[in-house]
C-alpha cells in the first residue's frame, strides 16, 4: 500500500493539470477529456518530459510517464479525485461495503463500451484482477490484491482463480478481504486495477501494451517511440464524448526544446 500512495502523491500534479482541463459529471473520471487549450473539440498537445513509457499495458509500469498516458485509456471500478481529494465512482456506478468491512460488492454501469465495441461487464473485472495478480504475465502488480481471499494462493499457483472475487451476474462483483483494509478502495483506483478486454489481450499478446485497448475516453491512435503518441476521443465513452477531439502527448526531456515549442506554440502545456 505503500507504494501505492508514493506513486498517486508523484502523479498528483499530473492528475490535478488533467482534472482542471474541465469538468463533467460528478461521477465521471478526471481526464483531459475535458477542455484544456480547446474547450470543444481540437487537439490538445501536452509535453511530457519523463521519456517514451515504452509499454501502455496497465500492469506492466507504474511510473508517471505511463500513467499519464494509461489513465485516459483504460478505466477503474473507482478513482480518485485530486481535486476533491476522495474515491468516487467510475465503471462501477455502486458499491456497499458489508459491515464488518470485509467484504465488497460493485455493482457496474450497464453499456460501458470497451474500445472495440464489446460491452463491459462482471467477468472481465475478476479476469483483468487475476491478469494483474498472475506473475507469468511479468507486471509490476502481483501484490496488489494480497488483501483479497486467495490472491496469494493464485499468485504462487497453488489455486486457479482468486476465490474471493466472485462475479454475480454480468453487473456485479463480490470482492471478500482477508482483514480489514482501509485504504482497500484506494488500491482499486491504481492503474493495476484497470480493466482489459481478454480478448484483446488473447490476440495480441505482448503487443496489447502497444496497441492498448481499453474503456476510457480516449482510444489509442498512433505511437511514434520517443516522439509522440496521439489519442483520439472515444465517442461512446460511458460519461459522454470527450470535449477533445484528441491527445497528444509529446516526450521530450530538454527543457530548452520544450520552452522554444511552447512559445511557439506547437504544444499547449
Amino acid at each position: 500500500m505503500t507504494t501505492n500512495l508514493r506513486s498517486l502523491g508523484v502523479l498528483l500534479s499530473a492528475v490535478l493539470f488533467l482534472s482542471a482541463c474541465g469538468s463533467k459529471t460528478a461521477d465521471s473520471p478526471n481526464s483531459a477529456a475535458s477542455g484544456g487549450a480547446a474547450a470543444n473539440g481540437g487537439v490538445l498537445v501536452r509535453a511530457v518530459n519523463y521519456g517514451d513509457p515504452g509499454n501502455l499495458d496497465p500492469i506492466a509500469k507504474s511510473d508517471v510517464s505511463s500513467r499519464m498516458v494509461t489513465m485516459q485509456i483504460f478505466d477503474t471500478l473507482v478513482r480518485y479525485d485530486a481535486v476533491a481529494k476522495e474515491i468516487k465512482k467510475a465503471i462501477a456506478e455502486d458499491y456497499k461495503v458489508s459491515d464488518d468491512g470485509l467484504t465488497y460488492t460493485f455493482t457496474l454501469r450497464k453499456g460501458v463500451l470497451f474500445h472495440n465495441g464489446r460491452e463491459l461487464k462482471a467477468p472481465d473485472v475478476k479476469y483483468s484482477f487475476e491478469r494483474a495478480t498472475d506473475p507469468k504475465n511479468g507486471g509490476v502488480t502481483t501484490t496488489m490484491l494480497d488483501p483479497v481471499v486467495g490472491a496469494i494462493e493464485f499468485r504462487e499457483g497453488k489455486a486457479k482463480e482468486i476465490t474471493g472475487i466472485t462475479v454475480k451476474g454480468d453487473y456485479s462483483v463480490e470482492i471478500k478481504l482477508k482483514e480489514l483494509q482501509t485504504a482497500f478502495l484506494l488500491t482499486l483506483t491504481g492503474g493495476g486495477a484497470s480493466i482489459v478486454p481478454k480478448e484483446e489481450v488473447d490476440k495480441l499478446g505482448q503487443d496489447f501494451g502497444q496497441k492498448p485497448v481499453g474503456s476510457g475516453p480516449f482510444k489509442f491512435k498512433a505511437w511514434q517511440k520517443d516522439d509522440k503518441l496521439t489519442l483520439e476521443s472515444f465517442d461512446k465513452y460511458y460519461a459522454g464524448r470527450p470535449k477533445l477531439d484528441g491527445v497528444v502527448f509529446r516526450f521530450m526531456k530538454e527543457e530548452q526544446t520544450r520552452d522554444a515549442e511552447f512559445l511557439s506554440g506547437t504544444i499547449d502545456t
